[in-house]
């Protein structure tokens, strides 16, 4: 594999350098960015000590890469979970060896209603439900890119506007429609919503009693 040459410009950009790469730092107290400083780059993989090395910017090397923007391309690439989407990854990594065995169980299983719902929602397009599994099998790979966000909710019609209305399709979708089932969202897709139809709906915490509801009625 061909060396590589990285420029750090902080003694955290000098951590993360290591720490992404797997490099072990042999001697943290001689080698650390504070004092070899921004003329140094590192080179990896080499033929030092644990395959990495480094370098004064004084011989010449002009070919390097920048870690701040490394880091900045890692942050642009995190894959948002919610807690429970968290919690039922960990499970499925527990389970299954393979990306298909665990796209298989969540496709057909009632145990990963949020995955199920994240990715295989009716309401999502074949294109999206395509996305959405890639999407997935990159968090499988790379679980470290894993971030998880705020919780979703469900917006329930107000008891007056279900009697009003004479509906049973309560719920809001997201485009503007009401359903049965309660579809989840989180607070930035909410602001998307239209103000008219916000001011007739609850918010409604997502609880256990739910999922085992839509358990029974899938499986039907």
């Amino acid at each position: 594999m061909e060396s590589k040459y990285y420029h750090t410009k902080t003694q955290q950009e000098w951590d993360w350098l290591f720490k992404h790469f797997n490099l072990v730092n042999e001697n943290p107290e001689e080698y650390k960015w504070s004092i070899n400083g921004m003329n140094t780059l590192v080179e990896t993989p080499s033929y030092g000590t644990n395959n990495w090395a480094y370098y004064s910017v004084h011989l010449g090397i002009t070919d390097f890469i920048e870690v701040s923007d490394l880091m900045k391309e890692e942050k642009q690439d995190k894959i948002i979970f919610t807690k429970e989407e968290k919690k039922e990854f960990d499970e499925l990594k527990k389970d299954w060896a393979t990306i298909s065995g665990a796209l298989g169980d969540i496709y057909h299983g009632h145990d990963f209603y949020n995955l199920h719902h994240s990715i295989y929602s009716k309401q999502n397009t074949t294109k999206s439900i395509n996305l959405k599994e890639l999407e997935f099998a990159r968090a499988w790979a790379h679980p470290d890119l894993i971030e998880v966000k705020e919780a979703r909710f469900a917006y329930k019609l107000k008891p007056e506007f279900i009697k009003m209305f004479n509906v049973t399709r309560s719920y809001l979708g997201i485009n503007g429609n009401c359903q049965t089932n309660p579809q989840y969202y989180t607070a930035k897709e909410w602001k998307k919503v239209n103000d008219d139809l916000k001011v007739i709906f609850d918010r409604v915490e997502k609880r256990m009693t739910i999922y085992i509801v839509m358990a029974q009625k899938n499986s039907q």
